[in-house]
């Protein structure tokens, strides 16, 4: 096959074709058309001339050149229009498409403009083929670049009036407009719906879509709003997935084909492919892969494991696909394992195949998208993700009562692991209540974190959908860490008890995931790390295989069948193998098969002829070889023989059998073998020549079944005969390969779903499991069995929406997202796709972007001000600095510790597979930078260099191996570096060209990542000019660098030992030059420690103590006291003095010795004490330590003599020596004299040298220990043995006895049968024996039986012809079969009732035949019937029109049917009782509620949209008309109402006001709560309170810890002993202060106290000030110091300011000029202190031991409304929702429980009147009436509502307002002398009246009426109480205020009605009306004389009111016993 090229066109000599060789092609395809060929283009067709154009594809060159001339851009917009204005638009869209880039528009614009000018004649015409051109790119394109068009239309539309051409301008006008309508085309595009389901869309590309470049549909990711459900979202996220992977293999393929280069994919050629193998579990292909030579397989991305490839052998006409399945051969041999997609036996792998690889990895797309199209029942927290609810609830498992123990934030030493109980601790942090507010967590102080730290983790766990946004150095790890762990700590919460799961941690990642469980394995070590590809040593045991084969060891997890099924499949790998090569061997057989391999498909006739002789001698029949060779010569085609014979088929004659056959016969000379040396090419041309012959299969099948005799067949028909035999038996081979392959693959699906069950038993071990986002999706399964409850993705900006979808399940209740979304994006592979489509977009980002709660981190942790100054406020306006950084060290040798390096080296374009960039120079400066400051004495570990592209990686990491110093640095590539950090950072930015093209380097996010990774140390290298010319961001960043003159050509270094010493370098060579050692030049000088030398290196940094310095110089130092020299260098040891001299010794020696010894070494002789042996030994030796040098040669009890030295002093009888000699002795047990191997020492083991032994029967027995005896041994021989019976039994054992041998020679025996047989076992019984002759027993029918004697005979099984009862015969049916149940199988001809035929089998009973002809009878209607024959025609089904006599519509319907009967579809013609036309249809009820708007006036008179149905309620409870004017009343507290008129009901209940307090609170503070709320809540400040030593740092409603100091107040008279906290000892002196002012004049405050800064000569008009009116004392004025406020206070009025405290008012003391609080004051400190003591006191009391209230007003509330009826029942039930117990407002709590009393009463005396009232105006009154009371209801009753004063009064006057109406009815009656009066009296028996109702009703009015005396009244009946008159109509509308007037007119009317009972009045009855008073409200606290602490409501203002309750026990207010 020749090599691949692109397609040609035939004609045309342009150059627009290239030669006809590929290389040629390529070249004239890579240059830029010319002028030239641009005018022969205008002179062809349009269409051959697009045509061109289009197999050219580099006509677009032309506008992306630099320079190009305006001819060449007028010439080629001439002919694009010449091609547009074709009407052939096949392609015109997508050549449009090629050359309408976004440089095409660029350059034209700027064209049109210059032609205005430079071309006016020629302007005209241009803008003619421009706008042709223009206007076929808007048809043709629907949402591409729509913005660039717009440009170029309005330069055109200027320029056009220099033409003069109205026409044209129009024309452009009107494309203009028409290209603006379709900008919306992309938003209508979002709410297109789908061609298709997008599960039925294959997660693989189909080879249809890739060979054609057609754009498929699919929408924008909506990033702000909702999605309208699940199957939208989905869709739309997975088209895009699947788009992003697809398009650039579309475009590569198609580019491919027509010989354009594509950078997007990876080409291989040549490649060969051989057939299926099965490798590692895996039926896969092997290819020969030919990689490029520049290509470095283990460093690139190419051939990565499961990515897809396409492969074709016929240019891409067709393809195939299939994944990369092996790789192992692939750098070593080119061997490239692939699986292919497609049934192999259906490919044809013939040929040399081009593969084409994608660079976007498939593995990262296929399981996502697979796993996006299994969400079929719904998306995981679907109302954050579809919906984008903005109110995040908590997670499920966090119940109300739910406490956490927080202490492991703090203290690692707590954490308890998983199944441990905690233990109990008293901890503040230990009970936390979880659904609480962040302010009453614990502070930032205790839980260790700063304030947005602690935010984040409330945050965390307290939202189910949780998103915490860490900007670099915040800490995102840390925080995510330290969740985790509170999680794992108290996981009895959120764990389920049965099935228990762990923690799932998501990265996109692998490095960030081992990262993050790094972190995690400090405090848990039950991980599980799913997946293989890990680098940390730390994480890699818990790598999932290592935890099973772990858990497998332990027996804790079972094997779930994995090695039966591997068995399994190694038996089926067998079979396939097998199968293969046999297949393989019949599709080109070297010969005749043996004619056993065709027996399943040869015809039984022609097997019978075939087996008189050989199917070689019918194939190869000698008389018809003329034949044969006849129809050769006809063929004309060559043949080579086959000589490879497959091992599994058997051949009759192969080529290789004769040609053996024919060499035999050559070396034998016999006549035989000479006439078969002739016979035999005669056989050999035969053989050949029938293998050529082709089959004709139409021909031969039918042959197949006409022939009868196979041998008077041609040789050619013959020989096609039996290839199609051969063919058959190679499919039915085929057929049981792919049975067997099948069997293979559901094998390796089991195999995976066993390991599946290994990896979730394991993973159900563990506490936490990790997995990447991949990796999650392509264990869904796994994960949905696993069903973790909490996920936690780390890095969640960086990962792709799809990816975080797929990773969670429907069962996960809290999802945690921790990321920063302005770093690193997802990376989406088309650009288009990323930016205009959004694909790029996280969820993490999409959720912030729709207003999602989330929490961001504040404070960075990690860089030096300087640094982060970079990014604040460029990217971070409201990052702040941790205090930790600013005491960070400089960095030692540099001038800064930011820098950038500002150069020109050009870059330089990497060769290689990736395309990349690389900078030499830069990248050598910064491999200077980075030996320099190793030099510095920095670890490799603190130094680390990034680099921008992986080329300059690649670099760095070659200059790293040339040096040593800098060899174990850390060099990463910038992206792989986000969420690290380093002290010192080296930044390569690489970009450097003339073009100014700064790549990824102008984008945000990694501009972000590169300038945040550093922490001490940040030194960048790039060009600044270029980078400012590129982007806004760094011209900002230029500026601050310029700012802190860290800009520059040349980095400045600084000589740590001499910093005057500066060396500016601007390249490698310059580090080199002037810091060789990382100082300056200067010679170091410094004295050596260990020497008097000094240092001869250069200025040095690193071994600054001189500890590793060798000294080069000679050693001065003297050895010894003789004064020797030491010969040595100066940095060696000297060690003792080797000088030989001679010494003269006090015995009298006179040796000659080195200098060192000391002692005498002459050898004298000595007798040793102990054992007298005479010995020489040296002459300083003494006698008691030298060991005896003698043997012992002392006679062992063993014989052997002891080998030791002389030992007379220890063990001298050798009782504890041990024999270290070999054993003399014999082995115990031993019988043929083997030596014992043990030492003699040892004790003798039995004998276990293997014997042959003779045994008592004379056999021998072999390989037998020697200590076994020869009778317990069994012989093992096999004898002969004559048996009982006589027979001689062979071969049994020798030691077997007779008894228990049964014989097994065959007698005749006669069995039970009465057969003789000659097989029965002479030691079998007869009945054992079965028979085995054949039956012949007569069965009834008269058959002999054909089983076996000794089975049962049963039905005969004859095969006979039978006649059936119809006259038939049946053959080939058993005898035993009945006629009756043969069904005749004969067809025959029946006629029906219907009178139609119908063939059937005979047999088929009449009653089951149905007719299939169609009825054909004609209705009375005249149509005829649809229905079959055998079908009941019923009613005429044809479809007609006919009027609805109801409604009179014209509906269409079945003809028979009546269209009174049929619904009808049409409007319904009626008019609701309102007037409104009915909206519903007229089968349909009339609209019960009409909802046309109608406007009403609302009790305000303000004008109102409600539905027509709204207004016609007068009997229902209905809500308040919905009046949204604004209310803007003027409230209580004097702000106006922010309300509007439906929410504060008519302005009867405004809702609270909202401004800011602002009072005084009692610790002095200002309350910060809103206006309205009657009693601010606890002070939420710190405590301002302090004394000399420290201030208190709790908050101010805590108390303060006393201070345990000595108190410090002191001066020359007296000092104060007390603690700091305690009552001082003496008072403050009264002494006046000696000091003296700057002034000069002396000090007018009091000894020890603080100096007023006011002078009283200097300042007296100012002091008078301080007297505040009070009259000036005589004598000096002595004045006090105020700290606090710095006002000076005359001492005797602060003593009477101070003096009220005692006795009244409770309150921080205060500055009697300005008010501020004091909290400290020296000389008043014990007064300060007793009334912070009270203050504290008050708070305690109030704020922390409030009393429970228990709320009974609900159930007497609950209980009086179902006693009034259902329907409010129901609508009470409404109010609840758990309201109850979520209420915690104290005063909430009260008024709460008031309204419902309340409620309570007035539903009682509702239903007095409502029960004895026969009133037809009751029903409308009770609807009035409740809906006022519910509507009351609902206002209060709200867990969140605040209580105010307005609130109060306002309720308790509309309560009043209901019941006085309620009494107002009452009096009415009474007057009437009805209907309650009456119904209420009767006999003094009876206890009626209206008093006693009245006080069952709970209301005593306190009327003093006078009972019935003994007479009695006349009862009326219920028809003359019905005779009431109606109830008076009063104005309880709540538009009406129930103020003064209406109260005084109201009482008017009472008192009018009630003149029959003079003593019931309005007033009388007033003073008993409940009224709501608070336990606490705004006021002040004090202090009586008595001592007592109580509270008073007024305020301080009017405490001449307030009473002691203790005092005055009437009085009614909250108290405290002090």
């Amino acid at each position: 096959m020749s090599k691949m090229t692109g397609p040609r066109e035939k004609g045309g000599s342009l150059g627009l074709q290239g030669p006809s060789d590929t290389k040629g092609q390529m070249l004239s395809q890579s240059r830029p058309i010319t002028s030239r060929e641009l005018e022969v283009l205008l002179k062809l067709h349009p269409e051959e001339a697009a045509q061109k154009l289009l197999h050219r594809r580099t006509s677009c060159l032309l506008v992306q050149k630099q320079e190009v001339q305006d001819e060449s851009l007028m010439l080629l917009v001439q002919v694009l229009a010449h091609v547009a204005a074709s009407s052939w638009r096949e392609n015109v869209g997508e050549l449009i498409l090629l050359m309408c880039k976004q440089r095409f528009f660029d350059r034209m614009c700027s064209y049109t403009m210059r032609m205005r000018r430079t071309y006016p004649e020629k302007c005209h015409d241009f803008l003619k083929h421009l706008f042709i051109l223009l206007e076929a790119y808007a048809g043709a394109m629907i949402n591409v670049a729509v913005d660039s068009l717009s440009n170029l239309i309005d330069i055109c539309m200027s320029v056009l009036p220099v033409t003069e051409d109205a026409d044209l301008l129009k024309k452009y006008e009107e494309l203009q407009k028409l290209n603006l309508e379709k900008k919306g085309t992309i938003s209508l595009l979002d709410n297109a719906e789908p061609p298709e389901d997008f599960r039925e869309v294959p997660s693989f590309p189909t080879c249809e879509e890739l060979l054609k470049r057609k754009r498929p549909f699919f929408r924008r990711n909506i990033t702000k709003g909702a999605y309208k459900d699940n199957n939208h979202y989905l869709d739309v996220q997975f088209r895009l997935l699947r788009e992003d992977f697809t398009r650039p293999l579309r475009g590569g393929i198609n580019d491919f084909k027509e010989g354009v280069h594509n950078r997007d994919i990876r080409v291989y050629k040549d490649v060969t492919i051989s057939k299926p193998v099965i490798k590692q579990g895996e039926i896969m292909h092997i290819a020969r892969v030919k990689l490029p030579k520049n290509v470095s397989f283990t460093k690139s991305k190419r051939l990565m494991h499961e990515n897809l490839l396409c492969l074709s052998n016929d240019g891409f006409k067709t393809l195939l696909l299939g994944t990369v399945a092996d790789t192992d051969d692939l750098e070593r041999k080119g061997f490239l394992g692939i699986k292919l997609n497609s049934d192999h036996r259906m490919v044809n792998l013939k040929g040399s195949f081009v593969i084409i690889e994608s660079k976007a990895y498939f593995m990262a797309y296929r399981y996502v998208l697979q796993g996006l199209k299994n969400l079929i029942d719904k998306v995981p927290f679907e109302p954050y993700i579809i919906h984008v609810k903005p109110n995040v609830d908590i997670p499920e498992y966090l119940k109300k009562d739910t406490l956490y123990d927080l202490g492991v934030v703090k203290d690692l030493g707590l954490m308890v692991m998983s199944g441990m109980k905690k233990k109990p601790t008293s901890s503040p942090l230990c009970n936390v209540p979880m659904r609480s507010e962040l302010d009453t967590w614990p502070t930032s102080e205790e839980l260790g974190l700063d304030d947005s730290q602690r935010r984040a983790l409330h945050n965390a766990l307290t939202r189910c959908f949780a998103i915490i946004q860490g900007p670099p150095g915040t800490g995102k790890t840390f925080i995510g860490l330290k969740i985790t762990q509170i999680l794992l700590h108290n996981s009895h919460i959120w764990k389920h008890e049965v099935n228990s799961s762990p923690i799932l941690i998501i990265s996109f990642t692998n490095h960030a995931l081992d990262q993050f469980l790094e972190g995690i394995s400090e405090y848990t070590d039950k991980i599980v790390r799913v997946g293989s590809r890990t680098n940390s040593a730390t994480i890699a045991r818990f790598q999932i295989k290592h935890v099973i084969r772990s858990l497998r060891i332990r027996r804790v997890t079972q094997n779930f069948g994995v090695k039966d099924i591997k068995n399994e499949m190694e038996r089926v790998e067998k079979k396939i193998k097998k199968l293969q090569a046999r297949a393989d061997g019949l599709e080109c057989p070297p010969g005749i098969i043996r004619l056993n391999e065709l027996v399943t498909v040869i015809p039984t006739i022609f097997m019978l002829q075939l087996q008189e002789a050989s199917l070689s001698l019918w194939l190869l029949d000698q008389r018809l070889l003329g034949e044969a060779k006849m129809n050769l010569k006809r063929q004309g085609k060559s043949f080579k023989p086959v000589y490879n014979v497959p091992s599994d088929l058997q051949f009759e004659v192969t080529f290789e059998s004769l040609e053996k056959q024919k060499k035999e016969c050559e070396g034998n000379k016999n006549i035989l073998a000479q006439m078969c040396i002739q016979f035999l090419p005669r056989k050999m041309e035969f053989l050949q020549i029938g293998l050529q012959i082709h089959e004709d299969p139409d021909k031969i099948v039918e042959l197949e079944k006409t022939c009868d005799n196979i041998w008077r067949l041609g040789i050619v028909r013959r020989w096609q005969l039996y290839k199609h035999w051969v063919r058959k038996v190679r499919c039915q081979i085929l057929d049981q390969l792919s049975s067997a392959v099948d069997s293979h693959r559901k094998l390796s699906e089991d195999l995976q779903k066993s390991k599946n069950e290994l990896s979730l038993n394991a993973m159900k071990q563990a506490s936490v499991v990790g997995m990447t986002t991949t990796g999650a999706a392509r264990n869904a399964q796994v994960l949905k069995d696993l069903a973790p409850s909490i996920v936690i993705i780390e890095e969640a900006a960086e990962v792709l929406e799809s990816h975080v979808v797929t990773s969670l399940t429907t069962q996960c209740k809290h999802v945690i997202q921790i990321g920063d979304h302005q770093q690193l994006r997802p990376s989406a592979t088309v650009h288009e796709l990323a930016t205009k489509y959004e694909l790029e977009i996280s969820l993490f980002e999409r959720m912030i972007r729709n207003g999602l709660p989330f929490a961001t981190l504040e404070f960075q942790h990690r860089m030096r001000p300087s640094i982060s100054k970079l990014l604040v406020p460029s990217i971070y306006p409201a990052l702040k600095d941790s205090p930790s950084v600013r005491d960070f060290p400089h960095i030692r040798g540099l001038q800064k510790d930011l820098f950038f390096f500002s150069h020109k080296y050009p870059e330089e374009k990497k060769a290689g597979d990736d395309l990349s960039h690389e900078n030499v120079r830069e990248a050598q400066f910064l491999m200077g930078l980075c030996r320099h400051l190793m030099l510095q004495g920095y670890a490799p570990d603190e130094v680390t260099i990034l680099a921008a592209y992986s080329g300059q990686f690649f670099l760095l990491r070659k200059l790293q191996q040339k040096d040593p110093q800098c060899k174990d640095v850390k060099i990463c590539v910038l992206d792989n570096f986000q969420g690290e950090e380093n002290k010192i950072i080296l930044l390569s930015l690489v970009r450097n060209n003339d073009k100014g093209i700064v790549g990824f380097l102008h984008t945000k996010n990694r501009v972000c990542v590169a300038l945040s990774r550093a922490k001490h140390g940040f030194y960048i290298a790039g060009n600044m000019d270029m980078l400012t010319a590129s982007s806004d961001l760094w011209r900002k960043i230029k500026q601050d660098l310029v700012k802190g003159e860290s800009l520059g050509d040349a980095l400045v270094l600084k000589c740590e030992n001499h910093p005057e010493n500066l060396h500016s370098v601007k390249c490698y060579e310059d580090f080199l030059a002037k810091s060789p050692n990382g100082g300056c030049l200067l010679r170091c000088g410094q004295k050596l420690p260990d020497c008097d030398h000094l240092c001869e290196w250069t200025c040095h940094l690193k071994d600054m103590q001189h500890t590793k310095y060798k000294c080069s110089k000679p050693c001065s130092k003297v050895r010894c006291d003789l004064n020797h020299p030491c010969p040595k260098l100066c940095w060696q040891k000297c060690g003792p003095c080797e000088t030989i001299v001679t010494k003269t010794f006090p015995c009298g020696h006179t040796p000659t010795l080195p200098c060192k010894e000391e002692a005498c070494p002459t050898l004298v002789e000595r007798v040793m004490a102990y054992c007298e042996h005479r010995v020489t030994v040296p002459c300083h030796s003494q006698e008691d330590v030298i060991p005896c040098p003698v043997a012992c040669d002392s006679r062992l009890a063993c014989g052997h003599v002891c080998r030791l030295k002389c030992h007379a002093t220890k063990d001298p009888d050798h009782q504890n020596y041990i024999c270290k000699k070999k054993c003399i002795k014999l082995s115990h047990g031993c019988t043929q004299d083997h030596q014992c191997p043990q030492i003699c020492g040892e004790p003798c083991d039995l004998c276990l040298i293997p014997v042959t032994k003779e045994l008592l029967c004379g056999h021998e027995a072999k390989e037998i220990e020697c200590h076994v005896p020869e009778h317990k041994i069994q012989c093992s021989v096999k004898v002969s043995k004559i048996l009982a019976c006589g027979h001689e039994a062979q071969d049994v054992e020798c030691s077997s006895t007779i008894k228990s041998i049964k014989c097994t020679v065959l007698t005749n025996q006669t069995l039970p049968c009465g057969h003789e047989v000659d097989y029965a076992p002479c030691g079998a019984a007869t009945e054992e024996v079965l028979c085995r002759e054949n039956c012949l027993q007569i069965l009834d029918c008269g058959h002999t039986c054909k089983k076996l004697c000794h089975e049962e005979c049963g039905d005969c099984s004859v095969k006979v012809s039978k006649i059936l009862v119809c006259g038939h015969e049946a053959q080939g049916i058993e005898c035993s079969t009945t006629t009756n149940s043969i069904k005749c199988t004969v067809l025959t001809t029946r006629v029906l009732p219907c009178g139609h035929k119908l063939d059937v089998a005979c047999g088929t009973r009449t009653e089951h035949l149905i007719c299939t002809e169609k009825c054909m009878k004609i209705f009375d209607c005249g149509h005829i019937c649809k229905k079959l024959c055998s079908e009941i025609c019923g009613g005429c089904l044809v479809k007609v029109k006919k009027t609805k006599p109801e409604c009179g519509h014209v509906i269409q319907v079945a003809c028979s049917s009546q269209p009174g009967k049929v619904p009808c579809n049409g409007k319904c013609p009626k008019k609701l009782p309102c007037g409104h036309p009915c909206k519903a249809k007229c089968k349909e009820p009339c609209t019960r509620k009409c909802q046309e708007q109608v406007f009403i006036k609302c009790l305000n008179n303000h004008k109102v949209s409600i539905g027509c149905y709204q207004q016609q309620k007068e009997t229902e409870i209905i809500d308040w008309y919905t009046c949204k004017k604004k209310c803007k009343q003027i409230l209580s507290c004097g702000h106006s109402c922010k309300g509007n008129c439906s929410g504060c009901l008519q302005g009867q209940l405004h809702k609270p006001c909202k401004e800011q307090c602002n009072k005084r609170l009692i610790c002095g503070h200002l309350c910060t709560s809103v206006c309205g709320e009657l009693v601010c809540p606890p002070c939420t400040q710190k405590c301002a309170r302090r004394c000399i030593h420290r201030a208190c740092n709790k908050l101010c409603v805590a108390e303060c810890d006393p201070c345990q100091k000595p108190c410090q107040w002191s001066c020359r008279h007296h000092r104060c002993q007390s603690k700091c906290s305690a009552p001082c000892g003496k008072g403050p002196c009264g002494q006046p202060c000696q000091k003296k002012l700057a002034c000069g004049h002396a000090c007018a405050g009091f000894c020890g106290d603080a100096c007023p800064p006011l002078c009283p000569v200097c300042h007296e008009k100012r002091l008078r000030e301080a007297f505040l009116g009070r009259p000036r004392a005589k004598g000096r004025a002595r004045f006090v110091l105020l700290e606090d406020c710095g006002h000076t206070i005359d001492s005797k009025t602060m003593e009477e300011h101070l003096g009220k405290y005692k006795d009244e008012i409770i309150e921080v003391l205060n500055c009697p000029r300005c008010g501020h609080p004091i909290f400290h004051l020296r000389r008043f400190k014990d007064v300060v202190r007793e009334e912070h003591e009270r203050v504290n006191f008050v708070l305690y009391v109030y704020y922390i031991s409030t009393p429970s209230i228990e709320l009974k007003g609900w159930n007497q509330f609950k209980e009086e409304i179902a006693m009034t009826t259902q329907k409010y029942k129901q609508a009470s039930n409404k109010l609840q929702n758990g309201w109850v117990n979520q209420l915690k407002n104290r005063n909430l709590v009260e008024f709460s429980d008031f309204l419902l009393r309340g409620a309570a009463r007035f539903l009682k005396i509702w239903r007095v009147v409502k029960t004895y009232s026969r009133s037809p105006s009751v029903p409308a009154i009770e609807a009035k009436v409740m809906a006022l009371l519910f509507a009351i209801l609902a206002r209060v009753l709200c867990p969140s509502n605040v209580i105010t004063h307005q609130l109060v009064e306002e309720v308790q006057r509309e309560l009043h307002r209901l019941e006085n109406y309620l009494y107002s009815i009452i009096m009415q009656h009474k007057s009437t002398a009805t209907g309650i009066n009456e119904a209420g009296t009767g006999t003094r028996g009876k206890r009626g009246g209206t008093r006693t109702l009245m006080k069952r009703a709970g209301a005593d009015t306190g009327a003093r009426t006078k009972e019935a005396g003994t007479g009695t009244r006349t009862e009326k009946g219920p028809k003359e109480a019905g005779a009431t008159s109606a109830l008076p109509e009063l104005p309880v509308d709540s538009g009406v205020k129930f103020d003064e007037d209406f109260q005084h007119r109201l009482g008017e009317f009472m008192q009018g009605k009630g003149k029959a009972e003079s003593d019931m009045s309005f007033s009388t009855w007033e003073r008993f009306q409940p009224r709501f008073t608070l336990s606490v409200s705004r006021g002040s606290w004090f202090r009586c004389p008595q001592g007592h602490v109580y509270y008073w409501a007024g305020g301080a203002g009017d405490r001449g009111e307030a009473k002691c309750p203790f005092c005055n026990p009437l009085r009614a207010t909250l108290h405290v016993d002090g």
